[in-house]
Parts: structure tokens; sequence; C-alpha cells
């Protein structure tokens, strides 16, 4: 799905990298929903690695909002 959420992008070694903040400015993103991810997301967490941790943020879908799970980088150049 199409989504929103707000924050601050940046890049970090050369990746680019999000930091969740409310009263940012809204970015277009994606929002991904599969029932395997509860199988598979340790795999995801260890290929982002240390440098990105996985959080819990509002994102708004069309007119509604859900509550998503997004990969937040701990360090922004």
């Amino acid at each position: 799905y199409k989504c929103h959420i707000r924050g601050h992008l940046g890049r970090h070694r050369g990746f680019k990298s999000f930091r969740y903040d409310p009263q940012g400015p809204e970015h277009p993103a994606w929002l991904l929903e599969s029932a395997e991810l509860p199988r598979v997301i340790s795999e995801l967490d260890d290929f982002e690695g240390e440098e990105y941790a996985r959080r819990i943020i509002p994102a708004r879908v069309g007119d509604q909002w859900v509550m998503a799970q997004v990969y937040e980088g701990r360090y922004v150049d």
C-alpha cells in the first residue's frame, strides 16, 4: 500500500536513512503487509544490522492512520 510517514530523510555511509519525527514533514512510503513477517522479521533485523533499529510509528494510508514498523537509522550524516 502507498502510505505517508513523518520524519526526516538523510544518508549514512551512502545509504538512505530515516528518522521518525511526529512534527516532521510527510514522506511517501510503501507499507508491506504479509502473514510471513512474524516468521522472517528476525532475518530482516539481521539484514538491516546494528545501524538501523525497528520501531513502530503511525503511517497514513489514505484518510486512515495505522501503526507500522519501520527501520530507523541510528545515525544520519
